[in-house]
């Protein structure tokens, strides 16, 4: 994670064996520098890592910077309550990854934490958190906003087949019936069909997906086995029908439009920091990249 600016920054580890110093081998790099009056924030490439070891973006983590440096400009406004210390967000951590104290720690120490920076990172974390709540609010849609996002992509009904199944030996129907059969669904002598089933769409597996476009009275061959004919007929058909909007489906849409909405105005809110923030990059290639990510997530607006 990105860690305030010192003058004891170390590019480098030596190694030392014997008494001799052996070649540098570089252990991390300064990525970019956010400038700021009480201690410029620096990004480094091993910041594109996160806890769980997943790599991130360039620009998520200049984004994660760019907004503790906002965060830290509105600390008089932005109080922790008193329940949100470090020791209660560790607890957190620890129960949403079900893992002990000690693994936690080991953790953040594998990405290069020492034992006294980390209550330090989470706390600065929460005030980024506290930042987001104070700044950007999604709004609450109304009843109407949501019966139209719902009209865009409801819930369905699964559509619904109702087939006959019936094997009939070879010798019983000459190839002349079976062909009527097949072609009108007329019977020219009887079939013993077996009683209905009904299949919801989501059943019918991948040697059944021909029922779908059955048409109802239709018979169709599945195949000849040891001297029988396997025949199936669609008897009857339910196609899939949208789902009425009652109390709970418009619960459920209206949770997702709400976060629809948090989304979009975290998205801007995210784009003005970025295109306002002071960013030193420590070479072009880095710049590059993040003009590059910031045009792919941001395509609407291009940065200078």
């Amino acid at each position: 994670m990105y860690k305030p600016f010192d003058t004891k920054l170390f590019w480098y580890s030596f190694l030392v064996t014997g008494g001799l110093a052996a070649a540098p081998e570089l252990v991390d790099e300064i990525v970019a520098k956010l400038p700021h009056a009480d201690g410029d924030i620096l990004i480094y490439a091993s910041d594109r890592r996160d806890i769980e070891g997943r790599a991130r973006t360039l620009l998520d983590v200049i984004l994660d910077g760019v907004m503790e440096v906002k965060a830290r400009d509105h600390l008089k406004q932005l109080m922790l309550p008193s329940e949100v210390t470090p020791e209660n967000i560790i607890k957190t951590l620890e129960k949403r990854y079900n893992i002990t104290r000690e693994q936690l720690f080991e953790i953040f120490e594998q990405q290069g934490y020492a034992t006294e920076e980390i209550a330090d990172l989470l706390k600065r974390r929460h005030f980024v958190d506290a930042l987001i709540s104070s700044s950007v609010h999604g709004e609450e849609p109304s009843k109407e906003a949501i019966s139209a996002y719902y009209q865009k992509d409801p819930d369905y009904e699964m559509a619904t087949y109702t087939v006959q199944l019936a094997s009939i030996p070879t010798d019983e129907m000459t190839q002349a019936e079976l062909d009527e059969l097949l072609a009108t669904g007329k019977e020219v002598r009887p079939v013993r069909w077996q009683a209905p089933e009904t299949y919801q769409d989501a059943d019918l597996h991948e040697s059944q997906e021909f029922i779908r476009t059955m048409a109802v009275g239709s018979v169709q061959l599945m195949g000849e086995i040891e001297g029988s004919y396997d025949l199936v007929k669609l008897v009857n058909k339910v196609d899939r029908v949208a789902k009425p909007l009652d109390e709970a489906l418009l619960m459920q849409r209206s949770m997702q439009l709400r976060q629809k909405l948090f989304n979009e105005e975290l998205r801007k809110f995210q784009k003005k920091l970025l295109e306002k923030a002071k960013i030193i990059f420590c070479r072009p290639i880095y710049a590059e990249q993040f003009q590059q990510e910031f045009a792919a997530k941001f395509p609407d607006t291009v940065s200078s």
